[in-house]
Parts: C-alpha cells; sequence; structure tokens
C-alpha cells in the first residue's frame, strides 16, 4: 500500500490556497470578478452621438477593470447595457465594436 503525503506536505500552505481552483484570483488584493473605482460619471440614456470617445473608453475601462474575460460581443452587450441603449442598430454596434477594437 503506497501512503501519499497530504497537498499541504508536499506544497506547503502558501502552494495549497494557489490550488484552490474556486479561489478568486486577486490582484492588488481586488477579488476577480469586483470592479475597481467608481463608474464613470456617464448619464445613461443618451443619444450615442452625445457621448465622448474618451468617455465610451473610460466606461469600457471600468467595466474591464473586474479582468473577467469577455469575448467582443460581450463587451458591446456590457456597453449597450450601462448606456442603456435598449434598440440595437448596426451603426450602434459598429460605433460600440470601434471602441472595444482601439482599447485592446
Amino acid at each position: 500500500m503506497v501512503v501519499r503525503e497530504s497537498e499541504e506536505e508536499v506544497y506547503g500552505e502558501a502552494d495549497e490556497l494557489a490550488l484552490d481552483p474556486f479561489r478568486p484570483l486577486e490582484a492588488n488584493g481586488v477579488p476577480v470578478g469586483q470592479r475597481v473605482g467608481v463608474r464613470p460619471p456617464i448619464a445613461p440614456g443618451l443619444p450615442l452621438s452625445a457621448y465622448s470617445d474618451d468617455q465610451l473608453d473610460d466606461l469600457l475601462h471600468w467595466l474591464r477593470s473586474d479582468r473577467i474575460p469577455r469575448t467582443q460581443g460581450q463587451e458591446l452587450d456590457l456597453l449597450r447595457r450601462e448606456l442603456s441603449l435598449l434598440y440595437p442598430s448596426s451603426q450602434v454596434d459598429l460605433i460600440l465594436s470601434n471602441v472595444i477594437r482601439r482599447n485592446p
């Protein structure tokens, strides 16, 4: 019969925490899934032309601050939702897609 050592004995306590797949990774003490800072002061519900490029970039950076990997389509949906753009249109999607593309 082979007796295996526990993970703690093999890897040590710090490494055991790193091996836990359900423990959210942290950067600078902020858990994954929690956005950093406050939402940029951008009023939702306005026509897309009312927002500057800088405002849209700031909003996207804030949305990404939770460090959850998303597809371009998911980021597009998040931007639409945050701006309260309830009715999809090809022009809105094109502009918001450009915001996402210029901010890799």
